[in-house]
């Protein structure tokens, strides 16, 4: 597994009664087609390329079972969720409605996140 660049936007949403989370979102456009998934187990945020080829005849993708987290060693196999649908607090994920989220689209970072490969016969 290794790490990408990716541009992303700051945002800052809501979980019930707790305000200002911040979370990080994939600048959308301008050739860029990322999606952010979390590790359940402790936080770290992984990024699939929805523009790779691989994944245009498939609905989902799916990891290989001996792919593990590598900040947690769980395997990442049924332990991905959406992010920031779903973030990481207080040592356990949580469900953010992302309509909570207000976003700084005037500046922008790059950040690296470990990459998914989609589970397919050429990998």
């Amino acid at each position: 597994m290794k790490k990408i660049q990716v541009r992303c936007v700051r945002g800052f949403g809501a979980i019930r009664q707790l305000h200002n989370i911040e979370v990080l979102v994939p600048l959308s456009g301008f050739g860029y087609s990322k999606r952010l998934y979390c590790c359940d187990n402790c936080g770290e945020l992984f990024v699939l390329d929805l523009g790779n080829p691989e994944l245009r005849e498939s609905k989902e993708f799916l990891v290989y079972p001996d792919d593990k987290c590598p900040s947690c060693n769980i395997s990442l196999d049924g332990h991905l969720a959406l992010y920031p649908e779903n973030v990481y607090l207080s040592n356990k994920i949580q469900s953010m409605d992302t309509s909570t989220i207000t976003f700084d689209r005037e500046s922008s970072l790059i950040e690296e996140f470990w990459e998914i490969i989609p589970n397919s016969p050429t990998r």
